[in-house]
């Protein structure tokens, strides 16, 4: 075995690392966001069956703020998860068919490294603020239940 093949060989093992981090990073965004789905349409579900089942004279203008409030911010944190994981996919279909697909056919990617890293990147400062407003609204829809249910019961 040359040096060029024992290199070669450890070039291929670190790229299959790479790309198993890759799958296992994708993976676990994907399952957290299943999570908050889960979370966000089952407290918003939940909760108006609650609260609409509950005599008007129960419900007074505060719990119907704090209901709104929450309401409005669970939906808007469902749909920031949602466009995650959407541009994710756009993001991944992106570098497949740009980059992979003309190479692995014997030719040169469609458009320029540096061209590919600015748009790379792109993609990936909408995937991190589409998560962290998710999770901030998430976080404050569930609170303003909370504070709904408490208002409730005091």
């Amino acid at each position: 075995m040359t040096d060029e093949d024992s290199e070669n060989d450890f070039n291929q093992k670190e790229f299959d690392r790479f790309n198993d981090h890759q799958k296992d990073n994708r993976s676990r965004a994907t399952q957290l966001v299943n999570y908050a789905f889960l979370l966000a349409g089952g407290t918003f579900t939940a909760s108006v069956t609650v609260f609409t089942s509950r005599p008007k004279d129960q419900i007074t203008s505060t719990i119907v703020s704090y209901l709104y409030n929450g309401w409005y911010n669970l939906f808007l944190s469902i749909v920031a998860f949602f466009g995650l994981i959407f541009v994710m996919i756009i993001r991944d279909y992106f570098t497949a068919e740009v980059i992979w697909r003309p190479t692995l056919y014997g030719g040169t990617s469609y458009i320029s490294n540096k061209y590919f890293t600015v748009v790379f990147w792109a993609f990936e400062f909408v995937i991190v603020v589409s998560g962290i407003f998710g999770f901030c609204t998430l976080a404050y829809g569930l609170q303003q239940i909370m504070e709904a249910a408490c208002a409730l019961i005091a």
